[in-house]
């Protein structure tokens, strides 16, 4: 009788764990679990600050947050968090960059014209300007936020383009939660979401 019981208990608790296993989402290879993230960007989109790519099959906002941000893509994001869309959009500079799309040749040569990006490569010469439409890395984007709240790294005054984390944590910009090695577009809600409430320098 005891064995029958036992029996039966064990089998009911076997199938209660194989039940909660099965509700835990599959992951692609390679690819993170972004819920926390995807909360934030729907605040972030909210405001009009952070847009998809289209919809999911079930009606929602695909983020495609599991996927690397673009240089441009990050440069736009910049722009929308300091409620600077409308100027860049009547922006009538010239780019001189050639390696921009036509639909963010006004955010990029709006960017320029204000300091917050220089762009990838000059090449006087053969007049060549790019600005690069490669990934965007954590040093990138951090570089961009932390100009857009007031430091500087001409000659490293505040921080360095290429390193700067140590500012970026001090500030607030970057938690444990960003992973810097291996930047994504959910790595970019995070700091975005962080540089909403962080202090412009000397403020």
């Amino acid at each position: 009788m005891k064995k029958s019981i036992l029996r039966k208990t064990a089998a009911f608790v076997l199938i209660f764990i194989l039940s909660i296993t099965i509700t835990f989402p599959v992951l692609a290879k390679g690819a993170r679990d972004t819920s926390v993230e995807e909360e934030l960007a729907y605040d972030l989109n909210s405001l009009g600050l952070f847009k998809g790519i289209g919809t999911n099959t079930d009606g929602t906002i695909n983020f495609d947050l599991n996927r690397k941000g673009t240089r441009v893509e990050a440069l736009v994001m910049l722009i929308r968090l300091l409620g600077e869309e409308d100027a860049a959009k009547a922006c009538s500079d010239e780019c001189i960059f050639t390696d921009v799309p036509e639909w963010a040749k006004c955010y990029v040569s709006y960017a320029f014209a204000q300091g917050y990006t220089r762009g990838s490569v000059y090449n006087d010469s053969e007049g060549v300007y790019l600005f690069g439409t490669g990934y965007a890395t954590a040093e990138m984007y951090c570089t961009f936020v932390l100009r857009a709240i007031g430091y500087s790294d001409t000659n490293d005054a505040d921080f360095s383009w290429n390193n700067p984390f140590n500012l970026a944590r001090s500030a607030g910009i970057v938690t444990d939660d960003v992973n810097i090695k291996d930047f994504r577009r959910a790595d970019i809600v995070i700091v975005s979401y962080n540089s909403l409430s962080v202090r412009v320098k000397d403020s």
